[in-house]
C-alpha cells in the first residue's frame, strides 16, 4: 500500500511543486506589471471564479468514491456516462453564471479605463471553461489514475503562468489573466481527454442526451452529493471568504497585501498536504493496513507543518518584501495571525482527508459550516473595527468551532482512538517542528546580518 501511496504522493508533489513555481512567478509578475490597488480589484474576481466548481453539486466527489469502491464494469460504465452527461449540462450553467456574475462584479469594480463589465465577463467565461476542463481531469481519480491527474495539473499550472508571462510581456495588461485561464483550460482538457481514452472513456466531448437511467442515477446519488457539496462549499469559504470581507472593509491596496499573503500560505499549504491528498483514494478502497498508515501520516504531518510554520513566521514577510517590493509587505501582526491559523488547519489535514475517504461528508460539512458561520460573524465585527488584522483574527478564533477540536473528535471516534493522546502527539510534533525551524531561521538570519 505504501508503494502505491508514495507513487501517488510523488505525482502530487510534482503537481504542487509546479503550482508553487507558477504561484511564485505569478506573484513576481503581479508586482512588476500591476500596482497593489489594481491587483486588489482583480484578485477578488479570481476568488469569485474559484466558487464556480461548486455548481457541480458535489457529484464529482461522490461518483469518484463509487468508482473507486466498485469493480463491476457495468456499474462503472453507467457512472462514467452519468458524469459526462451531467458535466455537459454543467458547462452551460458555469458559462452563464461565470459570464453574468463577473460582469455584474465589473459594474461595481471597474472604476478605471483598464476594467469594465466586458473584461470581467470574459474573465468569468474563461474561468468557466477551466472548471469544465478540471472536471474532465477529475474523473481520472475515480478511475484509479490520480497520478495522471496530478501530472496534468502540474503541466497545466506551468502552461498557465507561461501564458500569463507572454501576454504581459506583449502589453496585454489585465487581459493576460484571460489568456492564462484559457491556456490552463485548453491544456488540462486536451491532456485529460488523451488519458481518458486510454481507459476506454470514449464518450463525446459533449453529451446532452438525458435518459431515464440518468434520472435514476441522479436520485440515487443526490443525497450523498449534497453532503459532499456542503463540505466543499464550507471548505472553500474557509479559505476565501476572508478576502471578500477584506475587500468590503478595506482599501484595494490593503486587499492586495492580504491577498498576496493568503496566496503565499495557500501555495505552501498545498505543497505540504500532497501526502494527505494522495491518501484519501487509498482510504476509499479500504486498503489493508490503513490504521497503521494513518498513524504514520498524522505523525509525519505534524512535523512537516510545524517546520513550515516556523519558517513562515520568520521568513514570510521578508520574502514578500524582497520578492515583490515593500509596497506589498504585510505587518508582523497579520503574518503572525496567518501562521497560527496555518498550524491549526495543517494539524487537522489527515483527519479531514480520512473522513473524505470514508465518505463522511456530513461530519466535514458540519464542522466547516460552524467554523464558517463563526468566522463570518466575527469577521464582520472585527473587520469594521480593526481592518484586515481583525478579519484574520476572526478566522483564527473561528477554528475553535470546527478545525481545532471538533474535527479531531470525530476522527478519533471513527478510528476508535483516545482523543487526548492523539492530540497531544500531533501538537507535540507541530510545536517541536515550529520552534526548531523558528529558532534555526532566527539564528541563521542573525548570523547573516552580522
Amino acid at each position: 500500500m505504501r508503494s502505491e501511496f508514495f507513487q501517488a504522493a510523488g505525482a502530487r508533489l510534482f503537481s504542487v511543486t509546479a503550482s508553487l513555481v507558477a504561484g511564485l512567478l505569478s506573484l513576481k509578475l503581479y508586482s512588476r506589471y500591476f500596482t497593489p490597488d489594481v491587483y486588489g480589484l482583480i484578485v477578488v474576481a479570481l476568488q469569485l471564479i474559484s466558487y464556480l466548481p461548486m455548481l457541480d453539486g458535489g457529484f464529482r466527489t461522490t461518483t469518484n468514491r463509487l468508482l473507486l469502491a466498485t469493480s463491476e464494469d457495468v456499474t462503472r460504465k453507467a457512472l462514467i456516462e452519468f458524469s459526462q452527461t451531467l458535466y455537459s449540462w454543467l458547462l452551460i450553467v458555469v458559462l452563464a453564471v461565470g459570464g453574468v456574475g463577473l460582469g455584474v462584479y465589473g459594474l461595481f469594480a471597474g472604476h478605471s479605463e483598464k476594467f469594465g463589465p466586458f473584461f470581467f465577463a470574459v474573465l468569468g467565461i474563461a474561468g468557466a471553461l477551466s472548471v469544465f476542463a478540471n472536471a474532465q481531469s477529475g474523473l481520472l481519480i475515480g478511475l484509479g489514475a490520480q497520478t495522471s491527474m496530478a501530472v496534468i495539473a502540474g503541466v497545466s499550472s506551468l502552461a498557465s503562468v507561461g501564458a500569463l508571462a507572454i501576454a504581459l510581456s506583449v502589453g496585454s495588461g489585465s487581459w493576460a489573466f484571460v489568456a492564462s485561464l484559457a491556456t490552463s483550460a485548453l491544456t488540462t482538457y486536451a491532456l485529460a481527454r488523451l488519458r481518458l481514452s486510454g481507459f476506454g472513456v470514449l464518450t463525446p466531448w459533449l453529451h446532452f442526451g438525458i435518459s431515464a437511467e440518468f434520472w435514476i442515477r441522479f436520485h440515487e446519488l443526490r443525497h450523498d452529493a449534497l453532503r459532499a457539496l456542503r463540505s466543499q462549499v464550507s471548505i472553500l469559504l474557509l479559505f476565501s471568504a476572508d478576502l471578500i470581507l477584506v475587500a468590503i472593509f478595506c482599501s484595494p491596496t490593503e486587499t492586495a497585501i492580504y491577498g498576496v499573503l493568503s496566496r503565499l500560505h495557500s501555495i505552501v499549504r498545498g505543497f505540504l498536504q500532497s501526502f494527505n491528498e494522495a491518501s484519501w483514494p487509498i482510504v476509499a478502497r479500504r486498503a489493508a493496513g490503513i490504521e497503521k498508515f494513518q498513524t504514520w501520516l498524522v505523525h509525519t504531518n505534524g512535523w512537516i507543518f510545524g517546520l513550515a510554520g516556523g519558517g513562515l513566521l520568520l521568513l514570510g514577510p521578508g520574502f514578500i518584501g524582497w520578492y515583490m517590493g515593500t509596497a506589498w509587505l504585510p505587518s508582523p501582526l497579520l503574518n503572525g495571525l496567518f501562521v497560527a491559523r496555518f498550524l491549526i488547519i495543517g494539524s487537522s489535514t489527515p483527519a479531514s482527508y480520512f473522513l473524505l475517504g470514508i465518505g463522511d461528508f456530513r461530519s466535514i460539512a458540519r464542522c466547516c459550516e460552524r467554523e464558517v458561520a463563526a468566522a463570518l460573524a466575527l469577521g464582520g465585527i472585527f473587520g469594521a473595527w480593526l481592518g484586515s488584522p481583525g478579519i484574520a483574527l476572526a478566522f483564527l478564533l473561528a477554528t475553535n468551532a470546527g478545525t481545532f477540536l471538533p474535527l479531531w473528535i470525530i476522527y478519533a471516534r471513527r478510528e476508535h482512538l483516545s482523543l487526548a493522546p492523539l492530540l497531544l502527539g500531533s501538537w507535540m510534533r507541530i510545536s517541536s517542528g515550529f520552534f526548531i525551524a523558528a529558532l534555526g531561521w532566527y539564528l541563521a538570519v542573525k548570523c547573516f546580518i552580522s
